[in-house]
């Protein structure tokens, strides 16, 4: 079994993905990655990597994302906020739940700002996934690396 990392870039991170995961294309996110395919009716996790300009601080921008959270979702519940860096930038994670077509979707949001761009890495699935993917999603968050800062 291939156990290598690949690593991925968007236009302001890089990241490493298990062999396992696949990248996708979708409208609107600057890079998406997925577990492998699941049974029709079951929810494929996932990690989405979005940017947006932004000008101000990691705690405004936490504030922010945490409002948009509550704001575009179903009954969320915050579980942890808490400190986080990619290589020097300092960030934020955040770990949340929300109702999704019925079913508890469990959610951990990396954020990182960029220069003038704030990045958010959003990696997703079905609650009673959890134990199965908190390591990949632990994995891939460790190894993001803004864009001039690598090694």
């Amino acid at each position: 079994m291939n156990t290598e990392l690949v690593p991925e870039t968007s236009r302001h991170i890089t990241i490493d993905r298990l062999p396992t995961w696949q990248r996708l294309e979708a409208e609107g996110a600057d890079l998406v990655l997925a577990a492998e395919p699941v049974q029709e009716g079951h929810f494929r996790p996932n990690l989405v990597v979005t940017s947006f300009p932004f000008l101000g601080s990691i705690e405004k921008f936490s504030t922010m994302a945490m409002a948009n959270t509550r704001a575009r979702l179903k009954a969320v519940y915050f579980i942890a906020v808490e400190e986080w860096q990619a290589g020097d930038a300092p960030g934020r994670r955040f770990q949340y739940n929300h109702r999704l077509q019925g079913r508890s979707v469990h959610c951990q949001d990396w954020i990182v700002l960029t220069g003038r761009r704030a990045v958010m890495v959003t990696a997703s699935c079905a609650s009673n996934q959890l134990g199965a993917n908190d390591f990949a999603f632990a994995v891939m968050a460790d190894s993001i690396t803004v864009k001039g800062q690598e090694a």
